[in-house]
């Protein structure tokens, strides 16, 4: 038994056109994925945001973290001024 090649672009070519996909017919399907994408990346920032950022200032104040949501996060420590007393 021998190892069979294959020209992967002409099988993917081959089975497109059999299905009858073309570029026009992809787009509705490509719009999606897109909108998708972009949904989950601005809640994966939104939250990198919340927990790196407000996360690392809390933990940095002394305080411990209570609440962690998309658009909140509370520290024990709630001075306005973090650190910027003993300056």
């Amino acid at each position: 038994m021998g190892v069979v090649w294959r020209d992967n672009r002409k099988m993917m070519h081959e089975h497109e056109t059999a299905q009858g996909v073309s570029g026009e017919n992809s787009t509705p399907d490509n719009a999606l994925t897109l909108i998708a994408i972009g949904i989950l990346a601005y809640i994966f920032g939104d939250m990198l945001h919340e927990a790196a950022g407000h996360g690392v200032a809390c933990i940095a104040a002394g305080g411990n973290a209570l609440i962690l949501t998309t658009v909140n996060f509370q520290c024990s420590e709630m001075r306005r001024s973090m650190g910027l007393e003993e300056m």
